[in-house]
């Protein structure tokens, strides 16, 4: 002890023999997932349970670009996240190293990571987000990011603080640690997750983390800095890209359980009971043979993907049922797809009082009918329709006089004689799994 407290302040330090090996700030990204250790919260069962936050975090800089509370590290929340990351910041037209923890839910990103490729990796030399995985019961692969983790929980008395109105018991519970056993105390808090996430402790620890000094390691050498400014700084020399929003949205289907499934010859899937006509990407299958798939179920839609672990979305199927109701504004934590153009089409024609055969308006999309094309008819025969809708709104029968306004519909798009789409032919054939 009186070595440490003898020593100059002015000395340097002598550089260790080993060292993790620099890289260059965007060359390696971590990820990981981190349980708070002193606090639980609500569940929407209402029960008590420790919440996560997932992070992402430059190597080099130590900036972190983002983190979010969560309640398990499953496919959904890792792939919720890595979207908010994708948004948080340009990215370097580069090749990126992306190392999550090599956990069941982070592995699934394989998918989310090839599809992001296919659309933004343009040149030999561009962007290229290469995965980069840690091993398996290897911390030491992401060391750095561990090593934040400390500070979470050194600052989680900050968040009791915050909420210490909220406060509905304290208990007593033991942590094991290097085979050592200790006494924590529990504190219990009725605050939901959203009121986390958008709790000023989260915006202050990583406000705190980016904008502070700090004192890290690089070469063996401990030297300090402040995460933001390195991160700026390095990111001024580099030419970057922007992903469109659009295109990140559409990555939360890949967060969705899969399970396995068969399209058909003709284009259907039977998935628990019913039977579903694809309606995107029917042109990618044969329809010689059956394809092996794997498909998620969300909002009475599937989504269909190739089978194999880095599989990419395909396409999506409806339910054959004789009518669907219209999309209602959904809350804002399942709001997260967004409706293709024939349940546009088809929610359309609900609201004009019409009873959808949703089999047979596939056909007609498959054919070339478009949302652009059906409000031009209901411009064109607005009259007529009128009519048919005053009939829906008197008429006790609404469900027969919704089928003679969808039938008149169908009648108008044939005399309009929808140019049939080019013939499909089988891009993707399949994997057995």
């Amino acid at each position: 002890m009186s070595y440490f407290l003898n020593k100059p302040d002015d000395e340097v330090q002598l550089a260790v023999s080993s060292y993790f090996n620099p890289v260059k700030v965007f060359e390696l990204i971590q990820v990981d997932g981190c349980t708070f250790q002193f606090i639980k919260i609500k569940t929407k069962q209402g029960d008590w349970k420790k919440p996560k936050v997932i992070e992402f975090f430059d190597t080099e800089s130590r900036y972190l670009f983002c983190l979010g509370a969560y309640f398990e590290e499953n496919n959904e929340n890792s792939v919720h996240q890595f979207s908010r990351f994708l948004l948080s910041t340009p990215f370097p037209d580069q090749k990126i190293r992306f190392r999550p923890d090599n956990a069941k839910a982070f592995i699934n990103l394989k998918r989310v990571i090839r599809d992001l490729n296919q659309k933004y990796s343009l040149t030999p030399d561009g962007f290229y987000l290469d995965p980069d995985f840690a091993g398996n019961r290897s911390p030491k692969h992401k060391v750095h990011l561990e090593t934040s983790h400390r500070t979470l929980h050194n600052d989680e008395m900050l968040l009791i603080k915050e909420f210490q109105d909220r406060i509905v018991k304290t208990e007593q519970a033991y942590q094991f640690s290097q085979n050592k056993k200790r006494v924590i105390t529990i504190t219990y808090l009725d605050i939901t997750l959203e009121e986390l996430n958008e709790s000023v402790f989260l915006k202050k620890y990583r406000q705190t983390h980016n904008e502070k000094s700090h004192h890290f390691s690089r070469e063996g050498i401990t030297q300090p800095w402040i995460p933001v400014k390195k991160f700026n700084a390095a990111m001024l020399s580099l030419k970057t890209i922007t992903f469109n929003p659009l295109d990140v949205q559409c990555f939360m289907r890949y967060g969705f359980k899969k399970s396995k499934a068969t399209v058909s010859k003709s284009g259907t899937i039977t998935y628990a009971k019913r039977t579903y006509t694809m309606v995107q990407g029917r042109e990618q299958f044969s329809t010689q043979s059956c394809t092996p798939v794997k498909v998620s179920l969300y909002e009475q839609k599937l989504q269909i993907f190739e089978p194999k672990e880095e599989g990419v979305w395909l396409g999506d199927a409806l339910p054959q049922v004789a009518s669907i109701q219209p999309r209602h504004v959904q809350e804002k934590e399942t709001a997260r797809l967004q409706s293709n153009e024939v349940e546009q089409i088809a929610c359309f024609l609900k609201q004009k009082g019409a009873q959808v055969d949703m089999t047979r308006l596939i056909n007609l999309y498959h054919k070339g009918l478009t949302l652009a094309k059906v409000n031009t008819l209901f411009v064109q025969h607005q009259q007529r329709y009128k009519r048919y809708a005053t009939i829906v709104s008197f008429d006790k029968e609404k469900q027969t006089a919704g089928i003679a306004l969808f039938n008149a519909f169908l009648m108008d798009c044939e005399r309009t004689q929808v140019p049939s789409k080019p013939a499909p032919y089988a891009i993707y054939k399949g994997e057995a799994q």
